[in-house]
């Protein structure tokens, strides 16, 4: 292979890995992906800084792409049938949602965020702020109980 190839070839390896790396954010599964080896990618993020902002760039949208699987498993739920299985259509299942994941999107990010801030003791108090931030939405959309 002559040595063009060969930079065509590692560029192509480092534009898997980035794309990987944007939908994953596992580093590990992305060099497989791409072929690379972990060594590599961390020399490269030493190195060459334009990989490094793009490395930082993947990132971002890995945790973005997250963060948004979160926020709908905590706002829109997952069905769950019987056994506890999560179902894709409605036939007699429920659907279940995550205070958890609720809780946590909200310490990160908005009232909860910026009463903890303030230090305001009903920050985790998961119920008072609910209410607080459906209070202005259409009642028969979002029901919450007092």
């Amino acid at each position: 292979m002559t040595g063009l190839r060969k930079t065509e070839a590692k560029e192509g390896a480092i534009v898997r890995f980035l794309q990987s790396l944007s939908r994953t954010g596992n580093v590990g599964l992305s060099c497989r992906a791409a072929g690379l080896a972990r060594k590599h990618v961390g020399g490269l993020l030493l190195a060459d800084s334009d990989f490094a902002d793009a490395y930082a760039q993947a990132m971002e949208d890995a945790q973005d792409l997250l963060y948004a699987e979160a926020r709908r498993r905590a706002v829109t739920g997952i069905l769950i049938g019987a056994g506890g299985q999560a179902k894709s259509n409605n036939g007699g299942r429920v659907r279940k949602y995550s205070d958890p994941l609720l809780m946590m999107l909200m310490r990160q990010s908005g009232p909860v965020a910026t009463r903890a801030a303030a230090g305001k003791p009903e920050a985790d108090d998961l119920g008072a702020i609910l209410r607080s931030i459906v209070r202005d939405e259409d009642p028969s959309v979002m029901q919450y109980p007092s």
